[in-house]
Order: C-alpha cells, then sequence, then structure tokens
C-alpha cells in the first residue's frame, strides 16, 4: 500500500491537523501520519488519500 507512513504536509495550514493510525497484526505493525487531514484533499486528486480521509472520517464517528 504506497499511502503508508506519513501523507501531507506539516507545515500547511493553521492549526495542524494530526492524525496517527497505527494497527497490528500478525506479521508485524503498520503506521499511517496524516498531516492537516482536512486540506490534504484539496492540493492532491490521490485516489489514496480520498480513502484515507474516508477512514479517518469513520474513525472520528467512532469515537464520539
Amino acid at each position: 500500500m504506497d499511502s503508508l507512513g506519513t501523507n501531507g504536509d506539516p507545515n500547511a495550514g493553521d492549526a495542524i491537523q494530526y492524525d496517527e493510525l497505527r494497527i497490528e497484526h500478525d506479521q508485524g505493525e503498520v503506521e499511517l501520519v496524516v498531516y492537516n487531514r482536512a486540506i490534504l484533499p484539496f492540493t492532491t486528486d490521490s485516489e489514496a488519500v480520498k480513502r484515507i480521509h474516508q477512514v479517518c472520517c469513520r474513525l472520528d464517528d467512532l469515537a464520539t
């Protein structure tokens, strides 16, 4: 998956929005960090960014 790792620009926007998703599974651990998720869809046309945004929104809904 090419979207794993760090996505977005930590210096874009004010104030910084920071999302971190860590998934543990039987083969190890995967981490996804997204900076300024609210701005990112407007600065890129990446399908991976759209999917990341959707997952983070659903996780936000579950947390509330």
